[in-house]
């Protein structure tokens, strides 16, 4: 289910950033992100994923993160990495999946990724898996 069609955006208060890749949530300390169908997250995307995280949350924030895969696109994991050792502003994450071929993704990322991750079949487990996770904004 898309955000924007949860009951959640109707309860969280959130600023929605857009890009020609896809969309940012971005709630009180934690965001959303819903990514276009078909689209690889290459280093530019990821980078300018981060830098709009920075300016909102600020540079010493620690937000949960939900990457709610309503659509299918790819991304190399390898970057976010990169990206988090430039600007660790991810306390955790939650992936919501989709489909068999989303969970495997997440479990290969989980391998990869150095932060603590969980995955959920639905956006409310997610969304409320982060309410309940200590995560601090500079706003």
């Amino acid at each position: 289910m898309k955000f924007e069609l949860s009951v959640y955006a109707k309860e969280l208060i959130y600023h929605k950033v857009s890009f020609p890749f896809g969309v940012l949530y971005l709630c009180d300390n934690f965001f959303i992100s819903e990514i276009f169908s078909e689209i690889h997250l290459n280093e530019d995307k990821i980078f300018k994923i981060v830098e709009t995280l920075v300016d909102y949350y600020g540079k010493n924030a620690k937000v949960c993160y939900i990457s709610n895969r309503v659509n299918s696109y790819s991304s190399t994991p390898q970057l976010w990495v990169k990206a988090l050792e430039e600007n660790d502003i991810f306390s955790s994450g939650a992936i919501v999946y989709y489909s068999l071929s989303g969970l495997m993704n997440f479990e290969i990322e989980n391998y990869i990724c150095p932060k603590e991750m969980r995955s959920f079949n639905t956006l409310s487990a997610a969304i409320e898996w982060v309410k309940n996770k200590t995560c601090v904004s500079e706003n």
